[in-house]
């Protein structure tokens, strides 16, 4: 058996590399393991909002991200039924905000950039192709038996953190419940080149046009994009893609040719554990909760997990009772998934395909009043709660 570390995550999306960065900056020994025999690069998370820039610059990694994304203040919602579109300063809606933009990248930039800075740190290690197969815990160290390309494997650490995604491995060998729904339809994400900002669209138009809604974003300062929409969850994957040209019709400003990058289809969840720690081990990012992206705060959360997480152990290293402060973990970031994220992000995700006109209208006078600032969502993903109710 090998005691190798303070901590091993498990995961190398940005949950568990941001993770293990933050517990690096503690002096912490930490080694990331993953299943994957390199970093996941499918078209996923994209926007970073105000409270994950903050972290991204308490970790050190801001000044990174600039480097490789585009910055963007100003967001469109637009019900083309009634050519209404309607623009979102974040600044305007939110002068409270640390930062006044938003930033834009693909997920495996941000990956990508927290392994590097990571790796930079004593005592750090990434372990790619390494499948986790059990674990146990006991009272001051738990033991993860994971399978190698070298073989099976005992290693042991003082804490495991599982940040390996929705399907989350860690999550079930604990016996975990993940308590909640997924929703009927799939959702596609396409990585497309075509010039929206041409056409006079924003760098984010939300299509609010009821069950063919669709968003468009800027990726990146090449002119590459994120087309998102929604899809029979019945039909084979390769259908799907044989598909994406009858929805592009559908959302393209005119029938100029276009060059699909790549594309995923997935399906969405509202969804969340009873705890997040247990013993030796603890949950953050989507192992522990997972809600449909509409809105932008599935990452965002998962990112929160990380301030809150590291802040916690950083107490714990200093000193700090373990047990408290993994429990306070565990309710402060359950409790804003169930009351704050998870409302949220339903509420943006009925907004978009509502059909109703009535509650179209309504819609469109709130997101009128946030255009003013005078709206309680937040697009920073802090608001008031019975915003959401």
């Amino acid at each position: 058996m090998d005691n190798i570390a303070d901590f091993i995550v498990v995961g190398a999306g940005p949950v568990g590399l941001l993770t293990a960065l933050g517990l690096a900056r503690a002096n912490a020994s930490v080694i990331v393991l993953d299943a994957d025999a390199q970093l996941n690069d499918s078209p996923r998370a994209m926007t970073y909002t105000d409270p994950t820039l903050v972290l991204m610059n308490r970790l050190g990694i801001l000044d990174a991200a600039e480097k490789v994304a585009i910055r963007n203040r100003e967001i469109n919602f637009v019900w083309p039924q009634d050519d209404l579109v309607v623009t979102i300063d974040t600044l305007k809606a939110e002068p409270t905000r640390t930062y006044a933009h938003n930033l834009h990248f693909g997920q495996e930039a941000l990956g990508q950039i927290a392994m590097d800075a990571f790796l930079t740190y004593p005592m750090t290690e990434v372990r790619f192709s390494t499948k986790v197969r059990a674990i146990s815990h006991g009272t001051a160290h738990a033991t993860v038996t994971v399978e190698t390309p070298n073989g099976v494997r005992e290693l042991r650490a003082k804490w495991v953190i599982g940040c390996d995604g929705g399907q989350s491995t860690i999550r079930k060998l604990l016996g975990l419940e993940f308590e909640g729904f997924t929703w009927p339809e799939r959702f596609v994400a396409t990585n497309v080149r075509y010039d929206f900002t041409g056409k006079g669209w924003k760098n984010v138009h939300m299509i609010c046009s009821g069950p063919s809604w669709g968003l468009v974003a800027k990726i990146n300062a090449e002119g590459l994009y994120r087309v998102t929409f929604p899809e029979d969850p019945d039909i084979p994957v390769e259908e799907v893609g044989r598909r994406i040209h009858d929805h592009y019709k559908r959302i393209m400003p005119d029938d100029e040719a276009y060059e699909i990058v790549s594309w995923a289809p997935y399906r969405v969840h509202e969804r969340t554990c009873p705890t997040y720690n247990m013993g030796r081990v603890v949950l953050a990012g989507d192992a522990a909760h997972i809600c449909n992206p509409c809105g932008g705060r599935g990452l965002t959360g998962g990112i929160m997990d990380v301030d809150r997480l590291v802040t916690a152990f950083e107490n714990v290293l200093s000193g700090a009772n373990e047990r408290d402060e993994l429990d306070a973990y565990t309710k402060d970031r359950r409790t804003e998934f169930v009351e704050v994220s998870s409302p949220f992000a339903s509420m943006m995700k009925q907004m978009w395909e509502r059909s109703d006109r009535d509650a179209q209208k309504r819609d469109q006078a709130e997101i009128m009043k946030l255009s003013v600032g005078s709206s309680s969502i937040s697009l920073a993903g802090i608001k008031r709660r019975d915003a959401v109710a």
